[in-house]
Parts: C-alpha cells; structure tokens; sequence
C-alpha cells in the first residue's frame, strides 16, 4: 500500500499474461493509511490481509468487495478477489465515452464499458467492413444490447468501446453483455434515456478543454481561442436518436 502525495494508500493490483506483454485483470485496494501486511495467489484467487485505515474500501468494483468506511485503525481484514469466472463487467462499469460519466444510456451513444477479461490483451482498434458499417465484431470480442451487436470502437482486456444501438430507443431500459471467445459476462441492465451527452475533451479525461475546432479548422486551446460571436465544432457523445433515423455502424456523410 504505497503512500501517495495525497496521504492515500491504495495498492494497484494487477494480473499479466504469462508473458508480461498484457493486463488481464487490475483494481485498487486500500484507503488512506492502511497497512498490506500479506498477499498471496492461487490459480483463481488474490488473498490479501492488513489492517485498515480512515475510508477503508475498494475501487474498480472487484468481483467480491469487501466492506468500506471502516475508521478504525486496529480493524484488521482479510480479502478475496476472485479473477476465474470468464469475462465480467464492474457494477458500475459503464460510462459515457467522452465525459466518463455513469448514468443512463441513449441510442447512438458511445460508450466505454469496464470490466475484466472482456477482451484481448492487446488494443484492438475500430474496423470497417467491406460495406462501409463498423464491424461488431473485433479480436473474437462482441457487445449486445439485448442481443443486438453494437459497432465496436475499440476492445482491449480491461476496456471496452462501443455505440449503442438505436433500437434502444423507447425502451425503460436495455440489458447489456460482452463475449470475448465465446464465454459472455454478467449481464448489466441500464437505464436508458432519450439523451445523455457528454463533450469530448481535449486530453481524452472526460475534463477540461474540449476537444473543439474552430471556423478554420484548426484546434480550439488557450493559446489558439476562438473570438467571440465565432463558430466552433463539438464533438459529444449520447445526443440520441437522429433525423432521419441513425443506423447502426453506419459512418456519417453529408447530408448530416
């Protein structure tokens, strides 16, 4: 449980490739000064043992979490995180791409979906087909919306991105599923709203400047402002349902 410049101690916890070339499984442990006395691993299993500190709990929604809030320093614990059961996808794994933000989901919109072993160890990015769709399927990795492929923007073990069908659109809710090599996560049900937009920002972080151009094209920053009364370019994720309607993978061309 290294310490941080923030007074925080949570530990990395990782799972490579045998070879070291890729990330299978990671979350954080801990909480502010809290001890890691012990660490051991079966095939399955990552046990860990220690006293806690102030705020004592677990991040990246870890298969079995262990209690948190515990503001005693003498409490000790002990931990299980379990990594065997194939593919699977955080709680609260599911954010809006460009702001990073849980929350409902609209049609259309670009999501990025968390998890652990949900695809292949290295990034495999986005695809198009022979006829001019993004492909829905990537490195033996699929997404569903109550058993609708999505277009995949990019798959990778710990991270992926896709578009959510419109079909989704006028439903409560939607329930979703990722494959990697045939074995299929958990299934998530999420709600689902007729927008839920969020800004592509410049530094891909969901904050700060957003990844704008300006009349001229060029990129919108603080040394290169855009003048008042002037127009500039967002780019958002999560607008819904389009018109006419959007179809899925379908890359946009004029007319927009």
């Amino acid at each position: 449980f290294p310490r941080c410049p923030a007074g925080s101690s949570n530990a990395f916890i990782a799972k490579l490739t045998p070879e070291g070339s890729g990330l299978l499984f990671s979350t954080y442990f801990g909480g502010r000064a809290s001890l890691g006395y012990g660490i051991a691993v079966d095939p399955s299993h990552i046990y860990i043992t220690g006293i806690s500190g102030p705020g004592f709990t677990t991040l990246g929604a870890p298969i079995y979490p262990v209690p948190g809030g515990i503001d005693d320093f003498s409490a000790t614990f002990l931990a299980k995180i379990d990594f065997s059961s194939g593919p699977r996808m955080f709680p609260s794994g599911v954010v809006n791409a460009a702001s990073f933000r849980p929350g409902p989901i609209a049609p259309g919109e670009i999501i990025t979906i968390f998890g652990t072993g949900i695809g292949p160890p290295t990034l495999v990015g986005l695809a198009v087909n022979s006829s001019g769709f993004v492909e829905t399927s990537l490195a033996d990795t699929r997404v569903f919306f109550d058993g609708i492929a999505a277009p995949l923007v990019y798959v990778y073990a710990t991270q992926v991105s896709a578009a959510v069908p419109y079909a989704v659109y006028g439903r409560r809710t939607t329930q979703l599923q990722v494959e990697y090599r045939g074995q299929r996560t958990n299934v998530l049900v999420l709600p689902v709203a007729e927008a839920a937009p969020g800004i592509f920002t410049l530094d891909s972080s969901g904050r700060g400047l957003p990844a704008a151009l300006k009349e001229d094209g060029t990129i919108l920053s603080s040394s290169n402002p855009a003048q008042k009364g002037s127009i500039i370019v967002l780019f958002v994720a999560g607008a819904g349902q389009t018109i006419p309607e959007g179809i899925d993978g379908r890359v946009s061309t004029d007319p927009l």
